[in-house]
């Protein structure tokens, strides 16, 4: 009886596996962004598009022009002002967590580049 049990609970573990993976997945992603110290290169590579909350400039983060946007340490510098500081990267869901400068408010970025691949 015991054994019929324990086959029961690995087959319905096995079969949630497979119908809740991107579940599971995206869990995952997300509380690995919260442990991570986000990728600054990656930042910098990428062009990040206002999704909502806090908004560091424009509607558009690129960092190839350094006298626009910049990244120093967790600062984003706009206009050569310190204006965000970058709270978290999560790459699996292409998104860029922001604060204020106070920490009061806080934005979401995405990186449309990936995301529309």
């Amino acid at each position: 009886m015991k054994r019929k049990l324990l086959y029961i609970v690995l087959l319905l573990l096995l079969i949630s596996g497979i119908v809740f993976k991107e579940v599971y997945v995206r869990l995952y992603n997300t509380a690995k962004s919260y442990i991570q110290s986000p990728d600054k290169p990656y930042i910098r590579d990428k062009m990040w598009s206002y999704d909502g909350g806090f908004k560091v400039g424009g509607d558009f983060i690129i960092f190839k022009d350094p006298h626009l946007y910049r990244l120093q340490g967790d600062t984003i510098f706009y206009k050569d002002k310190p204006q965000a500081l970058v709270v978290r990267l999560n790459k699996y869901m292409y998104q860029l967590t922001v604060s204020s400068m106070d920490g009061k408010q806080k934005g979401t970025y995405t990186n449309v580049e990936e995301r529309l691949r």
